[in-house]
């Protein structure tokens, strides 16, 4: 399935938002990497990775950290 259609059908499933950032060549050949390893979308990787900050920030006191490398953290991968 190509990316568009898939964006399309994740869109009427759950809201989406879009960023574009910029991330470290290495993280970004090692994301691949797993995506391939696990057979999963980039892009699935980066948000579970999102997910698990929340998760250990959540209980920290300083969400003007976490907020600031999600925005970094978060892109669309193509």
């Amino acid at each position: 399935m190509d990316h568009s259609k898939r964006g399309r059908i994740m869109n009427k499933i759950k809201k989406f938002n879009t960023y574009l950032t910029t991330l470290d060549a290495e993280i970004f050949k090692q994301i691949k990497k797993l995506a391939a390893k696990f057979n999963k979308e980039k892009n699935d990787l980066l948000e579970e990775a999102a997910q698990d900050l929340i998760k250990k920030c959540k209980n920290q006191e300083s969400y003007l950290i976490m907020s600031f490398f999600l925005r970094s953290l978060a892109t669309k991968c193509v």
